[in-house]
Parts: C-alpha cells; sequence; structure tokens
C-alpha cells in the first residue's frame, strides 16, 4: 500500500511538473488567437503572476525568518530542549507561509478576474491534458479523461487542481459499484492542498486524501461508512 501510494504521488508530480512547463509554452503559442487584449502586458505574465510573484515573495520572507530561527540554539547553551525550539518556530513560520500562498491562490482563483483569465488559459490545457492549468479540481468527479493525451493516464484529470495552482477536488462518495468505498480525493497542483477523500457508505472505507506536489498539504481521508445492521440472533 505505500509503495502504490509513493509511485501515485511520484505520478502526480510529474505531471503536475510537466503541465507546468508546458503552460508558459502553450499559453504563448495561442495567445495571438485568444481575442483578448492585453495592454503593454504579456499574457503568459498576466496568467501566471499573480500566482507565482505572491509565492516567490513568501519563500523569500520565509527563508529569511528561517536564518533568524536557527540562531536561537547558539545563544541557549545548547542544550537539547533549547536547539528545539528554532526548529519548532521553523516549522510553525513555513505553515503560515503555506497556508498564506494558498490563501492567495484562492483568493485569485475565485476572484471574478481570475475566472475570466483562467477559463481562458485553461482551454487548450482541457482539451490537450485533460486538466485546468490554474483552477480547482471538480469534487465528486468519476468521468473519464477523454482529452487528446488523457488516455496515456499521465496527466490526471478534471478531479485534480490545475497544474500550476489549484486544490484537488473531493472524492466522489462511496456506491454499490465501489462497495462502498469512497473516491480518492484529487491531487493538487504545484500549489494547492489535495481534495478530501470520498466518503464510504454501508461499511466502506473512506477513499484516500489527494496529494498535495509543491506547496500545500494533502487532503484529509474520507470518513468511514456505517456498518450493516445485524440481524436478530
Amino acid at each position: 500500500m505505500a509503495k502504490e501510494s509513493h509511485r501515485r504521488r511520484s505520478r502526480s508530480a510529474r505531471a503536475a511538473a510537466m503541465g507546468a512547463a508546458a503552460g508558459a509554452l502553450t499559453a504563448a503559442a495561442l495567445a495571438p488567437g485568444l481575442g483578448v487584449q492585453v495592454a503593454h502586458a504579456d499574457l503568459v505574465d498576466m496568467i501566471l503572476d499573480p500566482i507565482l510573484d505572491p509565492v516567490t515573495s513568501a519563500l523569500s520572507v520565509a527563508t529569511a525568518g528561517l536564518g533568524d530561527a536557527g540562531t536561537g540554539g547558539v545563544d541557549l547553551g545548547g542544550s537539547v530542549a533549547a536547539a528545539a525550539e528554532p526548529v519548532a518556530a521553523g516549522d510553525s513560520l513555513m505553515a503560515g507561509v503555506v497556508s498564506a500562498i494558498n490563501d492567495v491562490v484562492q483568493a485569485w482563483i475565485t476572484s471574478p478576474v481570475g475566472e475570466e483569465v483562467d477559463s481562458i488559459a485553461n482551454v487548450p490545457f482541457v482539451g490537450l491534458f485533460g486538466r485546468d492549468l490554474i483552477g480547482n479540481g471538480v469534487n465528486d468527479f468519476t468521468g473519464p479523461n477523454t482529452s487528446l493525451l488523457g488516455g496515456s493516464g499521465l496527466f490526471g484529470n478534471l478531479g485534480d487542481g490545475g497544474f500550476v495552482a489549484g486544490d484537488g477536488g473531493v472524492g466522489a462518495p462511496g456506491t454499490a459499484a465501489t462497495h462502498g468505498v469512497g473516491g480518492v480525493g484529487g491531487s493538487a497542483g504545484l500549489v494547492g492542498d489535495g481534495g478530501t477523500g470520498g466518503a464510504g457508505i454501508d461499511g466502506g472505507h473512506g477513499g484516500a486524501g489527494g496529494n498535495a506536489e509543491f506547496i500545500g498539504d494533502g487532503g484529509a481521508g474520507g470518513a468511514g461508512g456505517h456498518g450493516a445492521i445485524g440481524g436478530i440472533g
């Protein structure tokens, strides 16, 4: 089970990286035909800068903060408890940075401007890969990936967050066809949180949470279903 989970994470990470790398190239190639006038700005910058700028800025702040936190142990006599304090401070700082970055990303994705820009940028990616460039995964998604390259199984599907940024969708609830087992939560993009696993039914266990890729947290597992009522003894 652990090996399969590791393989699934590796495949998902490769897919997100390949999709993100192809993203800028495809968007740039298609820019003249999109019919969107962007004065004094490159289309790729317009799409990616609202995501990448806060990420790079937050990481710079985190790096500086971690450097400051790491000096705390020097002045505390080298005790184990004192040495652990900078580590805890660093972990807390990074958790705050990750949360702040995800908040910025979600604010962009759900904003009117973000929705309009992303809807245009996502068209070629959905057609080619069956997955958004920037956007949250579709909840309860169980459909096939019928895109041009979707049959390869390398790029995920619409239940996953966008290649560059987006949270994974919530996994589908269990059904009779899945023996009550909930579906796996969607994987996140390079920035985003994995989706929560789908809830189980009739004693089936909940689905696994979706993977995070670079900046974000993995999704929580879905709730297990209630067991069937026993017969009269």
